[in-house]
């Protein structure tokens, strides 16, 4: 299990510090081979650009020793990482898979719990970063495994990492991996165990590895700040790590600490061994940035570190994560001094068309290339010097960059994507001579694609199911005769995969496509009337989307109200969080209190008619008029009325729970009888039914508040009665209330009907409405 590591200095650590799983010699490695005539279809087009946060690189391109190119790629639909080897003009010559059990760190069981990190091709050996889930926030878990391979893809070692804060590896970031001196560089993220806030929190985290003996030699996981010698980012949204003069340095893409896109010198500390390249607007910690990272790269000949990526304006002119995105490259010499920053393209930000995540490639030490597509699916491609300045124009061309980073091979720079847009098809290899800066394309032969899903839909609240068009050669299939559809991830944000699959048992295709955030300006906020007190009124806004209830915390949080204690127009500022976004603010009106709360039966000046009571019970919703516009105030609660009062106070969660015999679940009180009897707030007779329409009388009424505030709110019932029995009729509680009655006498709860001038507790009297009013405001304000 390694230790936290180095709150400063990078320092190696000897391997008799640290309890880890170092695997040799096992059995070989089951990789499949075969000569193939079909290429893996998949859809990394564009999977290079993220809205928020990036994703560990599924796709890889490598130069074999016989000079021709080798494709890597995680296919997380099948839980393979798939081998294949392509010749120049683009025969598949060998396809092979290795299973994800296989890459998977000791422990895991089901090949769908692997996650993916990323592949790397050193000088010697190819290494495989996977991981696992820790939800129980195991120091024993091995939640990460890097495995070596020598070229020819024989297994050699691996090693497991655990008790490494982690609960989630490879979460919210991707990973890089760079190769120096025999050692590995892996920078990746991953969300940490509960801190003190009780909050699972996101950041970056750093390992060297030994190359030779496989032992983690150096590394940092724990919560620390930007200045320490692994640059600690939270959240940190996307990670390259690059060399220079013998020096590694970092770049990492955060939205808190620091809010910027920061180049960090690993080994050093202090505010001179990082620098901010790109500062983001906006509030501490909000995901929405409107930028990405999406290279870096170093010139020795220069002494310069070059990064691009794009980003929205940060002037504060728009909303953080609003506006169009366009391309920007920096250029900061290794003394981390000034950077020069530049754009490169000039869209509007209101435009309808904007940049998407670039590329960038080192052709040589003083030669680069930055690559990136248009939303209108444009590509452009535009050769730097390691200073930044330009050599030649931007060019322009059909196509499409990836995730795959480009590579060198044969003087040309050389990437694949896989099909046209974000369809599903075999890859098409793009190559760039680096002398005459022409574009020319390989297309692999070409099996089922999958073509008419948008790169992203907006969270609906409901599963999202679009359906493509799915084509074999020049014949379009049809869905059930041909092939079979079905959806993973495509309700809540994220990205979601949709998978074709086709009836003669021949290869799957899968598609992704991002659900975005939705806007809370598109859902329906009230806010009530909240009544004059002197003192700062906050009432509880009632939000819905598409005709569901939205959580607090869960899909917005209340930022602050403002204008909130004198009559007049106050507001409520409310912020999307998780799969909402924008922030929105609504008024509310603060009125002199009613004399009648707007009920012709309500009397005004009688003992319930108080902002206290009725005032409190309507204004926090825990109470409702007939749908006649009468309150009656003197009618007697009924156990339907009841349950749904409870129900309010929980805030209307969704609940399941058996039928009662005698309840019809589609009149006002059916989710609320629901709900009661989940959690045995109130609950029915031995004959399976519930009575809605029955009397409570008042012991009864205390027994239900009893059993909310025991099992909903958490309190512990008790009572002396003393209280009690000093009230006339005292004698009168049945056995089974007696502390239930206690209780609420005293927590003033019930206080007893006043009958010729004295005190009732009455029982077995049924309860009025009114009554009802005063016991459930006291409960809600004062007790729980």
């Amino acid at each position: 299990m390694l230790k936290p590591l180095h709150r400063g200095a990078l320092h190696r650590l000897a391997a008799t510090c640290l309890v880890l799983v170092v695997l040799f010699g096992l059995s070989p490695m089951t990789v499949r081979s075969a000569w193939a005539d079909q290429p893996y279809q998949s859809s990394n087009a564009g999977d290079q650009d993220y809205s928020r946060w990036a994703s560990p690189v599924s796709s890889h391109l490598v130069e074999t020793s016989a000079g021709d190119l080798m494709r890597v790629e995680y296919d997380e639909g099948a839980d393979v990482l798939r081998i294949e080897e392509y010749a120049d003009d683009g025969t598949l010559l060998s396809a092979r898979t290795m299973g994800a059990l296989e890459l998977a760190p000791e422990g895991v069981t089901a090949a769908q719990d692997v996650l993916w990190g990323g592949f790397f091709a050193g000088s010697q050996n190819y290494f495989v970063v996977t991981g696992q889930a820790n939800p129980t926030e195991s120091d024993d878990v091995h939640v990460m495994r890097v495995s070596k391979f020598d070229h020819a893809w024989n297994y050699i070692s691996a090693v497991d990492l655990s008790g490494i804060n982690t609960r989630v590896p490879l979460d919210a970031g991707s990973l890089r991996m760079l190769e120096t001196d025999g050692e590995l560089y892996i920078r990746t993220a991953h969300t940490m165990y509960a801190s003190d806030d009780g909050l699972n929190h996101q950041s970056n985290m750093t390992f060297i590895i030994d190359e030779a003996t496989m032992q983690p030699v150096d590394g940092f996981w724990d919560v620390m700040n930007i200045g320490n010698a692994f640059g600690y980012v939270s959240h940190s949204f996307n990670q390259f790590v690059t060399e220079l003069n013998g020096t590694v340095y970092a770049l990492d893409h955060g939205d808190a600490y620091p809010r910027a896109v920061v180049i960090k010198r690993l080994g050093a500390t202090g505010s001179s061994s990082y620098t901010e390249v790109l500062d983001i607007y906006g509030e501490i910690g909000d995901n929405s940035t409107g930028a990405t990272v999406g290279g870096f790269a170093a010139s020795e000949t220069r002494g310069t570190l070059l990064a691009v990526g794009t980003s929205a304006p940060q002037d504060g002119s728009v909303r953080p994560g609003a506006g169009s995105r366009n391309v920007w490259l920096s250029v900061t010499p290794s003394d981390l001094g000034t950077s020069t920053f530049t754009w490169l393209t000039s869209f509007a930000a209101d435009s309808t068309e904007e940049a998407l995540n670039p590329v960038l490639a080192k052709v040589n030490d003083d030669l680069f290339m930055v690559a990136w597509n248009t939303s209108a699916g444009q590509l452009n491609y535009l050769f730097v010097d390691g200073t930044g300045a330009r050599l030649g124009d931007i060019a322009t061309a059909e196509g499409s960059v990836s995730d795959c980073q480009p590579i060198v091979h044969d003087g040309t720079l050389v990437w694949y994507a896989t099909g046209s847009g974000y369809s599903s098809t075999a890859p098409v290899f793009y190559r760039i001579d680096t002398a005459t800066r022409e574009l020319t394309t390989v297309d692999t032969t070409p099996g089922l694609s999958v073509g008419g899903i948008e790169p992203s839909y907006t969270y609906t609240g409901s599963a999202i199911e679009p359906k493509p068009v799915v084509t074999r050669g020049d014949a379009t299939l049809a869905e059930g005769a041909d092939y079979t559809l079905s959806y993973e991830n495509n309700v809540h944000v994220g990205r979601a995969t949709l998978k074709v699959t086709p009836s003669d048992g021949s290869e799957a295709a899968v598609v992704h496509f991002t659900v975005m955030p939705a806007s809370l300006e598109d859902a329906r906020i009230s806010v009530p009337e909240a009544y004059y007190t002197g003192r700062p009124l906050e009432p509880a806004p009632s939000v819905s989307f598409n005709g569901m209830a939205l959580v607090e915390d869960r899909d917005f949080v209340i930022v602050s109200y403002d204008d909130n204690v004198e009559i007049g127009e106050g507001s409520v500022r409310l912020r999307g969080t998780g799969d909402f976004t924008d922030t929105v603010d609504v008024a509310f009106t603060i009125a002199e209190e009613p004399s009648d709360y707007g009920f012709p039966d309500v009397t005004p000046g009688d003992w319930y008619a108080t902002r206290d009571v009725l005032g409190y019970a309507l204004s926090h919703r825990l109470m409702n008029g007939y749908d006649n516009g009468l309150f009656g105030p003197y009618d007697f609660i009924t156990r339907g009325q009841v349950a749904c009062i409870l129900y309010n106070m929980a805030g209307q969660p969704a609940a399941t729970s058996p039928d009662f015999a005698d309840v019809d679940y589609s009149e006002y009180y059916g989710g609320a009888i629901r709900w009661a009897r989940a959690h045995g707030v109130v609950n029915g007779y031995g004959d399976n039914t519930f009575a809605p329409e029955r009397i409570v009388s008042r012991q009864e009424l205390c027994a239900m508040l009893a059993n909310y505030a025991e099992k909903i709110g958490g309190m512990t019932i008790e009572s002396d009665c003393t209280a009690l029995d000093a009230i006339s009729g005292a004698d009168q509680v049945a056995g089974w209330a007696r502390t239930v009655v206690g209780w609420a006498v005293d927590h003033a709860i019930i206080s007893g009907e006043v009958v010729d001038g004295v005190a009732q507790v009455n029982p077995e009297g049924g309860a009025w409405r009114a009554s009802a009013a005063k016991m459930v405001s006291v409960l809600h304000r004062d007790v729980l």
